[in-house]
């Protein structure tokens, strides 16, 4: 239940003194078994990591990579150890000089990036991909919907090249703009660091 993750997080994060710092949680299928479990007993590991990346974001380049791409549907809303598309991404990514890659579906969109969900800002409006479209429903990308005005929909690749604005959104970084995709630069990063000064203050309350 969210109560029992609640105090065994509580706990972790007083046992090591965490006051700025990341948790993340692995669940993992135990018992025998291959493709078909014995049983529905799980294993779970909940890890604590001690400083916070949010104060420092420097914009980052990226890169479209089209050599592999993700299907649709609920599974790939998931973040899980099958990740290999994003694997192989941000191989391609640091091989061509890139902070980062931009992953396809297996329609042609955009979905998101090799760790991170992505945002594009045309005409004052925020946009990103909608969790039909396969992206990962990230905790940054849910936090983000829930508190700003944020428009979920299908985006091409033409539509992020045309953006005034593109940023990407993990929970260990938080929010951080896009100066570069390819060959097209953006200069504008005003809308990325005022959520990225947003979330930094609601962490500073906590």
């Amino acid at each position: 239940s969210s109560k029992f993750f609640l105090e065994k997080i509580s706990y972790l994060l007083k046992l090591n003194k965490i006051l700025n710092g990341s948790i993340k949680i692995h669940i993992s299928r135990n018992g025998g078994g291959r493709y078909l479990p014995e049983s529905n007993e799980t294993n779970l590991f909940i890890s604590t990591f001690i400083g916070c990346e949010y104060q420092n974001n420097n914009a980052i380049s990226l890169c479209f990579y089209s050599n592999e791409c993700k299907n649709t549907g609920s599974l790939s809303n998931i973040k899980s150890f099958n990740c290999l598309v994003s694997i192989l991404a941000s191989i391609y990514a640091n091989e061509n000089n890139f902070d980062n890659a931009i992953l396809f579906n297996s329609k042609g969109k955009i979905i998101e990036v090799a760790n991170a969900n992505i945002f594009i800002v045309r005409n004052h409006k925020i946009y990103t991909p909608s969790l039909c479209e396969g992206c990962v429903d990230g905790t940054m990308r849910e936090w983000a919907t829930n508190h700003l005005n944020i428009i979920e929909k299908s985006i091409s690749k033409d539509e992020v090249l045309k953006a005034e604005e593109v940023f990407i959104a993990n929970a260990i970084s938080g929010f951080t703009s896009v100066k570069a995709i390819e060959g097209r630069s953006y200069t504008s990063s005003s809308i990325a660091n005022y959520i990225q000064q947003k979330l930094i203050n609601l962490s500073l309350d906590l």
